[in-house]
């Protein structure tokens, strides 16, 4: 069909910058979201450190506790 007609370059033109701006529209999308995803990730390590310190502090009450019961025995 394309050898009996001809190439119709404009139309062929505007599909494939049709098909570039599509394809650029969903890598921005994906470029916030993954920005978002590293944000929140950041949030939850923080709040990782923030719990893992509050567990040892408790850890550190238990073994004092279970000390002075031991004394008090």
């Amino acid at each position: 069909d394309m050898v009996e007609n001809g190439i119709d370059l404009g139309e062929l033109s505007i599909g494939i910058l049709q098909n570039v701006e599509e394809h650029e529209l969903y890598l921005y999308q994906h470029d916030e979201r993954i920005e978002i995803l590293e944000k929140t990730n950041e949030v939850q390590k923080k709040l990782i450190e923030k719990q893992d310190k509050v567990i040892e502090l408790m850890k550190k009450a238990i073994q004092k506790l279970d000390k002075q019961i031991g004394r008090d025995k």
